[in-house]
């Protein structure tokens, strides 16, 4: 990452049942600080694959609030902000490229 300072991460896949532990390395890495951005994975997010039930970094009240929220955007938002995805993350995709209309 050092070579590339116009490189960044998607964290879109970190949160997959097949991924353990993924998400919270990839935020506690000191050279991917500052570098991450938010993705999907987009249908993935509205299957079996990504659930709040597979983390066991989440209480079981945030898992329930979690699974409670309908809209799968919004789920798949909370789920990776009560992993600890600061909120820097999900702006900086509109910093990158200018504010998205």
């Amino acid at each position: 990452m050092r070579e590339y300072p116009n490189l960044y991460t998607d964290i879109s896949a970190l949160t997959q049942f097949n991924k353990p532990g993924c998400l919270k390395e990839a935020l506690t890495k000191p050279e991917f600080s500052g570098r991450e951005v938010y993705g999907t994975d987009f249908p993935l997010i509205n299957t079996a694959l990504v659930s709040p039930w597979y983390s066991f970094h989440l209480s079981l009240r945030e898992k329930i609030q979690i699974w409670r929220t309908k809209n799968p955007w919004d789920r798949d938002v909370l789920m990776k902000h009560d992993l600890g995805v600061p909120a820097e993350t999900f702006a900086r995709t509109a910093q990158m490229f200018g504010k998205l209309d």
